[in-house]
């Protein structure tokens, strides 16, 4: 966790509270916040906010105090949403908070416990800081030091693979298939537009001896360019096979493609991309239950459409 960029909770100033040896004493109607002397200029505008508090089920408000350069206290915004705070002991909150525009450089943040619902609150500990930017997902396969190329030339991190070269990671690390839905994102060079091959390797368990078989899954894409990034998704079967990796392949005639990195991480289908399946047309027939009908419809389906079909039920 990045330091606080305001000095510790028992150093604030407290409009009607106390400080203890534990921390400081907000009392409903009251508020608390760093000094004047502490005003932080507003750097990205983005900061998160740790406390650990002591308090019944409470609730919270933040304000921001404007500053100029020099210092000169200049204004106030609240922020507009009350904070919903869960009765804990020593527990820890974290808020975010995105700084709303003003004219001024510097704040400080004000933290109010309201007269309507808020009740005594006690702060531990308070750690302010810019907020951090999301940890990169690690890749699931280790690039470039644990692949395997039949052509393709290695230097440093970077692996160019010539037409009809093939590269795959080691089966050692095949991968629980999971939900089955995969995004392979590529950063690469290559002097002219280019597609790649992927296939899924099936095994049982993470050695080449105990690999069941391979599914082609289809060719993409890959436009010219210096160091493109490239993401295609697609979705595996989740049965039999626990495990899988990926393989790719440059068809015959495509050009050098110089493969700086390849992540592959699993990721959830958005339900608006997900296009219902066509309403079947096939046979109606009627069961009975012994007391009413019921009706229903027989279609025969693949998985991507229906196959025409006939049903003799006598």
């Amino acid at each position: 966790m990045p330091d606080s960029v305001f000095p510790p909770v028992r150093s604030w100033w407290l409009s009607r509270g106390s400080r203890r040896v534990n921390g400081i004493y907000v009392p409903a109607n009251s508020s608390a916040s760093p000094t004047d002397t502490s005003a932080q200029p507003r750097g990205g505008g983005k900061y998160t906010i740790d406390l650990t508090y002591t308090s019944g089920a409470n609730v919270m408000a933040i304000s921001i105090v404007w500053y100029d350069a020099a210092g000169g206290r200049r204004a106030v915004a609240r922020m507009p949403t009350l904070i919903d705070i869960p009765a804990g002991n020593r527990a820890p909150l974290r808020i975010d908070v995105e700084l709303p525009p003003s004219q001024w450089a510097k704040w400080v943040p004000v933290i109010e416990i309201p007269a309507k619902g808020g009740h005594d609150f006690l702060i531990h500990t308070a750690n302010i800081y810019p907020t951090q930017p999301p940890t990169p997902e690690t890749s699931v396969f280790t690039w470039p030091g644990q692949w395997w190329t039949n052509t393709g030339r290695q230097s440093g991190t970077d692996l160019t693979v010539p037409a009809g070269g093939i590269f795959v990671p080691w089966a050692t690390q095949a991968t629980p298939v999971k939900s089955g839905n995969w995004e392979v994102v590529f950063t690469y060079t290559s002097a002219s537009p280019s597609r790649v091959s992927v296939a899924h390797n099936k095994f049982k368990e993470a050695d080449e001896t105990k690999q069941t078989g391979q599914s082609r899954i289809g060719d993409f894409d890959l436009p010219a360019g210096s160091n493109v990034v490239k993401a295609v998704r697609f979705t595996i079967p989740t049965a039999p096979d626990p495990l899988w990796t990926p393989q790719f392949q440059m068809p015959a005639g495509s050009p050098d493609v110089t493969f700086h990195n390849i992540e592959v991480h699993e990721y959830t289908p958005d339900p608006a991309d997900q296009e219902p399946p066509p309403t079947p047309s096939g046979t109606v027939v009627t069961l009975w239950d012994g007391a009413s009908e019921l009706r229903c419809t027989l279609t025969v389906w693949d998985g991507s459409q229906e196959i025409a079909s006939a049903a003799d039920i006598s």
